[in-house]
């Protein structure tokens, strides 16, 4: 099945997962990415946040290791007990 099915199947609440989530995006996601799947994605997980990387595309964790590292620690510091 190719994941756009998937996606587009998918109903709000479907997924059951109620926890916190992060979702990492680059700053270069192309408008109709951003836009679709993105959007669909973070409508499926309720307790969502979303952090843009800057300057970075598919490989973020390489192009702004930096950027992408405290995306992460801060999500986990604030969502740690």
């Amino acid at each position: 099945m190719v994941y756009w099915e998937i996606m587009s199947d998918t109903q709000e609440g479907r997924l059951g997962f109620r926890g916190e989530a992060v979702r990492i995006v680059r700053e270069t996601s192309p408008p109709l990415l951003r836009r679709t799947l993105t959007g669909k994605l973070e409508s499926l997980l309720p307790n969502v946040e979303r952090v843009e990387i800057p300057n970075a595309s598919h490989m973020m964790h390489e192009q702004n290791p930096i950027g992408f590292n405290q995306a992460v620690l801060a999500f986990l510091y604030r969502h740690t007990a």
